[in-house]
This record gives structure tokens, sequence and C-alpha cells, in this order.
């Protein structure tokens, strides 16, 4: 649940707001985020990704430190996928939910 604030009911009231809101509950909708920031991803949730991540890569013949490389991009890739301000904006995919 995400809950969309304003400092005034002036601005709370304004066309602008209304669709702000709008916009934000269909992407939400849409997108299904499973947490608002990376630091709200819950810690096995991410370990679990790590594991899969690693395993999907151990069999890969390159460097150790290649394969890390390439785990945390993979990391990365699911923080997109879920994470709704790294989620790229369902409106406009050029941006991402954080800067629109």
């Amino acid at each position: 649940m995400v809950e969309l604030n304003s400092e005034t009911d002036f601005v709370a009231n304004t066309p602008e707001f209304r669709q702000l809101a709008k916009d934000l509950a269909l992407h939400i909708a849409s997108a299904r985020p499973i947490a608002v920031r990376i630091e709200d991803v819950p810690a096995d949730v991410v370990e679990r990704e790590r594991r899969v991540a690693k395993a999907q890569v151990a069999e890969e013949k390159k460097p150790d430190a290649v394969k890390d490389k390439i785990v945390e991009g993979k990391l990365k890739k699911f923080y997109q996928e879920n994470v709704l301000l790294e989620q790229p904006f369902v409106k406009d995919d050029k941006v991402t939910t954080a800067t629109w």
C-alpha cells in the first residue's frame, strides 16, 4: 500500500495531484511491485534471488569476479522489475517511477 500526501488541501484538490494519484495507482496495479524502495525488499527475498542468480552462472566458464558482476546485474534487473521506485513508469518506460 502506498500513501500519497500533500501539505495542503489546496494542492490535493488540483487536477495535477489527482492525475498523479491515478497514474500512481495505475502503475502499482499493473506493475505489482513488492516494495517501494530497494531497502524495503525483505532480506530473505534478496538472498533467494542471489542464490538463484549464482546457480545460473555457476556453470559458466568465467572468472569469479565476472560471475559476481553478473549476479549483481541480475539482482539489479530483479529490483527494476519488482521495486516501485526502480520500475519503468507504466505510461512512459523511458523514466522510472522515481523520476517521473
